[in-house]
């Protein structure tokens, strides 16, 4: 095709789903030169063929469905990387420095999409755990990056460590679903929404270990009004304009839900 009728097809061809996009390059050697354009491949969503949503839809997953399943994934994170893909948006529910022979971490393999804007990464690190030196990087590197969704497990081996966040860019943050995540400073100025919840783990401490652990991490609040001056909206409530000078009713009900230090949560269970 002429570089003028192929600017017509590839704004159509970005909409397709990453299989059938990748078919179309086998119609003729003009369409197989359009589908390698790094423009056309803006969206990369590996959520929508894993098998772990088959897994937490309660169906059992053979060892060769999940085999094929990671190849799959391989491949595909190869094509992106090698044709050099301007990714606005990428949506992942596994560890993709686990799939990339070429990338000896997550963190290398995403930075290298810079124009990334919209990041998910959900249920990684269900058992390894993301240094906080890992996380701090990697929103540093995209500085176009405006949602991420990230959902940590801490594993109880690594309980007590808490992470700092860095963004200048950042408007919107859920880290809803994470399991132990504790924050220690963020500098997010441009920041108008998060989500963070604690969710309990039915683990039991004794009172002296829970100080030591607790007495580690400053509070949600605190750490709120230093890093994140333009914030509107924590877990979904609307918050007054004068939040960061007087600590409301309704946000310490919030910050019950949603903080781990010593006056928000007071508790053996964890």
């Amino acid at each position: 095709l002429p570089s003028r009728r192929r600017g017509q097809y590839r704004s159509p061809c970005a909409f397709l789903p990453e299989v059938d996009k990748s078919s179309s390059a086998l119609v003729c050697f003009s369409w197989s030169c359009l589908v390698r354009s790094e423009k056309l491949w803006r969206v990369a969503d590996f959520s929508r063929h894993g098998v772990l949503n088959l897994g937490q839809e309660g169906l059992l997953v053979s060892n060769r469905e999940f085999e094929l399943w990671k190849a799959w994934v391989h491949h595909y994170t190869h094509h992106l990387v090698s044709h050099g893909a301007s990714l606005l948006t990428l949506k992942a529910s596994f560890d993709l420095g686990d799939q990339c022979n070429k990338c000896r971490d997550l963190m290398s393999l995403l930075t290298q999409f810079q124009h990334l804007r919209v990041l998910e990464l959900k249920y990684f690190w269900v058992f390894k755990g993301m240094s906080p030196s890992t996380l701090q990087t990697l929103t540093k590197s995209l500085p176009n990056l405006k949602s991420l969704t990230l959902h940590i497990f801490v594993p109880l081996r690594n309980l007590g460590i808490s992470y700092m966040l860095e963004s200048m860019s950042l408007e919107f943050l859920d880290v809803s679903p994470s399991h132990g995540l504790v924050f220690s400073r963020l500098n997010l100025p441009a920041l108008r929404e998060l989500r963070a919840k604690k969710i309990a783990r039915g683990i039991t401490l004794d009172h002296q270990t829970r100080l030591r652990i607790q007495s580690r991490w400053p509070c949600l609040y605190q750490v709120l009004r230093e890093g994140t001056t333009k914030l509107q909206a924590l877990n979904n409530e609307r918050l007054l304009p004068d939040w960061r000078g007087q600590s409301s009713r309704e946000l310490s009900s919030i910050l019950q839900q949603s903080c781990y230090c010593l006056q928000h949560l007071d508790s053996w269970l964890w």
